[in-house]
Parts: structure tokens; C-alpha cells; sequence
């Protein structure tokens, strides 16, 4: 296909019917747009809503440059998935699980090697599996400021995000883990007992 480049903007030219695609990059996007309210996770590169509202409106300013909005949480771009019972109700709070996978594992194959989304559903509870960075979790003792990834960070600021989306019931957050996670469940039983309630351990000796 035909391509123009113009600056950070490349027009396919060779479309159907002769029109025109414009793909538009985002110094700084990557896959982590910031998201709007107190969220702490992930707020870095551009503001989505703000730059596409802006361009469609004809603000001759509408690209805009990157920013890093402060958050408590301090560290790289973290991703997780959530399940969500069938039963759940904005108006009834509901308990939080979060499962830690092992070592080179993910949250997703967490997700598939435990089957609690199958049980969350059996017995109303919302799961989290999230990711840690390079397949492992930071299961030691608290890092210096920049020297290593602060996990507990990361996973008490998860379940604050998902506080704001979801009616959360925050006298009934849990941890488990199996092997690497299993330990990382157990760094949270030392340094977040203001978030998680009790915390099962699976494979960690």
C-alpha cells in the first residue's frame, strides 16, 4: 500500500474508493492511557479522551504532549484482568480476591490453571489475577525508592483502582498465591493488613 509520512502521522493512500486512512502516534501512549479520577495504576503517556475530543473538535492544539499524572503508586506501567460474578450488584458490597501465579506464569494462566472465575460465580465474589513484572513478583523484603519494583505497592493500589469501579467490599479482601505468588501472599500478610484480610498460600516453601 501506498504510505505518506507527515511527521508522527502516516496516510494510507491506496484504500477502497479511493479514500484515505490517517494512523496518528502518540509519543509516550504505548498502551497505558491515563485514566480520568484518583485512579493510581497506569497513569502515564496522554490523556485518550482528552486528545481525540480535541482533535475532532478542531482545537488547532489538540495534540498534546505527553504527562505522567502523580500518584501514590510509583512505579512502570502494571496490567491485570478482573472477573466479575454474574451476580454482582452495585448496591451490595462484594469480596475481592486476588490471585498471585507463579514463577513464570501470568495472570491469565492463573486464571485458567485455578478456576476461580467458575467459583467466583458459584459463590459471588469478584477476582483479580494480575501480572507481574518479568513473570515473577518481588516477594522480598521491602525495596529501597528506585532501586527494585515494590509490589505491595502495586497490588494495594490495584485494589484501591478497582474500589472506584466496582462496590468493593474492603472488610473481605483476600490474597492467594502459588509458589513465587504464594510468598508474595505472604509479604502482604507482613506489610498490607490494612487491605487484605487473610491470605492463602499454595506451593511456597
Amino acid at each position: 500500500d501506498a504510505v505518506e509520512e507527515t511527521d508522527k502521522i502516516s496516510v494510507v493512500t491506496s484504500c477502497a474508493d479511493d479514500t484515505k486512512l490517517a494512523l496518528y502516534s502518540v509519543d509516550g501512549g504505548g498502551s497505558n492511557w491515563p485514566q480520568t479520577g484518583d485512579y493510581q495504576v497506569d497513569h502515564y503517556g496522554v490523556d485518550a479522551t482528552q486528545l481525540i475530543a480535541a482533535f475532532f473538535a478542531g482545537d488547532e492544539e489538540w495534540d498534546v504532549p505527553p504527562v505522567q499524572i502523580e500518584t501514590d503508586y510509583v512505579g512502570p506501567p502494571r496490567t491485570y484482568r478482573i472477573y466479575v460474578p454474574q451476580s454482582y450488584t452495585p448496591d451490595e458490597a462484594t469480596p475481592l480476591v486476588v490471585m498471585l501465579h507463579g514463577a513464570g506464569g501470568t495472570g491469565l494462566h492463573m486464571s485458567y490453571m485455578t478456576g476461580m472465575s467458575r467459583l467466583a460465580d458459584e459463590n459471588g465474589f469478584v477476582v483479580a489475577y494480575p501480572d507481574g513484572i518479568g513473570l515473577n513478583w518481588n516477594f522480598h523484603s521491602a525495596p529501597e525508592p528506585g532501586t527494585a519494583l515494590d509490589d505491595t505497592a502495586f497490588l494495594t493500589a490495584m485494589v484501591d483502582d478497582l474500589a472506584l469501579d466496582l462496590n468493593i467490599d474492603r472488610q473481605r479482601v483476600y490474597a492467594a498465591g502459588y509458589s513465587n505468588g504464594g510468598h508474595m501472599a505472604f509479604r502482604l500478610a507482613c506489610e498490607a493488613t490494612d487491605t487484605f484480610a487473610a491470605i492463602a498460600s499454595a506451593g511456597a516453601t
